[in-house]
């Protein structure tokens, strides 16, 4: 959205808009401003005021993105010029960094790449502000509000523009290649000390001591029977008889 004048403020922008040759002229007379000098409203809408305070009236409003040149501080307020030229008063808390540009001409074509050739993805009108978000060359990529993004030749715009937007497009040095840092050489594995070789006798000893031989257990003798007792006789002995 475009900035909204009050009524109170309409006439004097009446006069300075009487003709296209007064608005070139009005136009001229405000320089692209340094980088280091812009800030852009951060909130939905910001009101800009006769001076620093809420009790002085408001000379208009604008939206989120809204670039402004800043001209003096004074404590928490801030009073800025705008790119028609118009200066206000506007608390500083409402402001931010953010890099923005608004619509110089009466209308532009917002394109699909960086060329004259290029696609026009829509057109926008004067007034309209745009978030910068990228820079080639003269080309600026921008994105609205609602998120639409193409392509604008920076001599459409006014805002943060300068050198800041094109360092950002500026490749980067290429850091030099990291030598890989060089292994350790292995070490060898240490070879096994040779062992003196065991003379016969002490391989011997070594060795492991024959099992005994389990002794034969000694056969039991068979028991000698006793001789069989003499039996009497069966005739009775001859019976002598004494003289």
């Amino acid at each position: 959205m475009k900035k909204q004048r009050t009524t109170a403020s309409t006439a004097p922008r009446v006069i300075r808009w009487a003709g296209a040759a007064l608005a070139a002229v009005s136009f001229a007379l405000v320089p692209a401003p340094a980088s280091a000098d812009i800030q852009s409203v951060q909130v939905a809408t910001a009101n800009f005021r006769a001076g620093p305070s809420k009790k002085h009236p408001i000379l208009f409003s604008a939206d989120r993105f809204y670039p402004v040149q800043i001209v003096e501080r004074a404590k928490d307020w801030v009073r800025i010029r705008d790119f028609e030229g118009d200066e206000a008063w506007i608390a500083g808390w409402l402001l931010a960094d953010t890099q923005t540009a608004v619509v110089t001409r009466n209308v532009i074509n917002v394109r699909e790449s960086p060329n004259t050739g290029a696609t026009i993805v829509h057109t926008a009108e004067r007034g309209a502000v745009f978030k910068l978000t990228k820079m080639k060359g003269s080309w600026v990529r921008v994105a609205d509000e609602e998120g639409d993004i193409g392509w604008v030749h920076r001599n459409l715009l006014w805002g943060k523009l300068s050198d800041q937007a094109t360092k950002a497009e500026a490749k980067p040095k290429a850091k030099p290649e990291a030598k890989p840092e060089a292994k350790p050489k292995a070490k060898s594995e240490a070879k096994p000390e040779a062992k003196p070789e065991a003379k016969p006798d002490q391989e011997a000893e070594r060795k492991a001591p024959p099992k005994a031989e389990p002794q034969a257990k000694p056969k039991a003798k068979p028991a000698v029977k006793p001789a069989p007792k003499a039996k009497p006789s069966s005739k009775p002995a001859d019976k002598r008889k004494s003289k």
